[in-house]
């Protein structure tokens, strides 16, 4: 017995398609004419290598991490650690804060930035800095 299921129309609006974190460091990556994942010697994997920073791309809850493989790469590839969080809503604001606060707490050698849908290369903190040059 074959049943046909109902035919359902959705309108471009209706549809939402979540990006992967590949997405945004493909992005992030050609904007900066960066190599995307690039192979280590230990065979890990950059995700972004540009010719000053070795890059490590995360979601905003992630920022935990992006610390220790950021500092990671950039000693196996002598380059600067940067990481670029993504930030997809108000509520990620807080890992930025606390991403910034540990940087800044223990001088830690990393430049940071953001990305979101409408945005692939804002500059919001680096040690170097002051928030909002």
């Amino acid at each position: 017995m074959n049943k046909r299921l109902p035919e359902t129309v959705y309108s471009p609006e209706e549809i939402t398609v979540q990006k992967k974190e590949k997405d945004y460091a493909e992005m992030w990556c050609s904007h900066h004419d960066g190599i995307l994942e690039h192979l280590l010697a230990d065979r890990t994997r950059i995700d972004c290598l540009s010719s000053t920073y070795a890059v490590e791309v995360d979601f905003a809850p992630k920022w935990k991490e992006a610390i220790g493989q950021s500092l990671h790469y950039a000693e196996l590839s002598d380059h600067e650690a940067g990481i670029v969080l993504i930030v997809r809503s108000e509520r990620d604001m807080k890992y930025l804060a606390a991403l910034e606060r540990v940087i800044e707490a223990y001088e830690l050698p990393i430049k940071v930035w953001t990305t979101s849908d409408e945005n692939v290369s804002v500059v919001l903190y680096s040690k170097d800095m002051k928030r909002g040059e």
